[in-house]
């Protein structure tokens, strides 16, 4: 259960981390043109205040290509999924959680724009602390291939005699 331990820390470490690093770098079209770093923190909070006001915005009429970066976010409650498997033993749990973790997060390397409300922010590149978040679910990943399961042993089931007329 030890090694368990040591997987989780590791991806939860990284995670913090990443909150912690600039995710990536854009600028915004519209009035006047702005360079910025978004931060893992402000790029989390961000995704939680949008899941909580409205979907990520997903409303009707919006573009899967806009929708796509949107949709990236998603990889961070599969990856608490993860740690719970983890935190488990189950290797399946864990297996399924942080793969389609790692396709969500996948995802933000094909979005060219965030849509943002009346402007566009237009990536420029990816920063650390994106690498670092990819970095913790891809830990979590590993850990479903050499996680030790927490199955109860079962003792063998005792022969049921059989019926004998005679």
């Amino acid at each position: 259960r030890m090694k368990n331990k040591s997987f989780l820390f590791i991806s939860v470490a990284l995670f913090v981390l990443s909150l912690a690093l600039p995710a990536f770098s854009s600028i915004a079209y519209g009035t006047a043109s702005t360079k910025q770093h978004w931060q893992g923190g402000e790029v989390f909070i961000f995704g939680v205040f949008e899941l909580v006001m409205g979907f990520f915005g997903l409303r009707a009429g919006m573009p899967l290509g806009e929708a796509i970066p949107l949709l990236t976010w998603f990889a961070n409650p599969l990856l608490g999924l993860a740690w719970l498997g983890i935190l488990a033993g189950s290797r399946t749990s864990t297996r399924v959680a942080s793969t389609f973790a790692i396709l969500f997060c996948a995802l933000f390397l094909s979005a060219k724009s965030l849509p943002t409300g009346s402007e566009s922010v237009h990536f420029i590149r990816t920063d650390i602390g994106y690498w670092v978040w990819f970095a913790s679910i891809l830990v979590a990943f590993a850990a479903s291939f050499v996680i030790e399961q927490s199955s109860p042993k079962r003792e063998p089931r005792p022969e049921r005699e059989r019926w004998n007329p005679y």
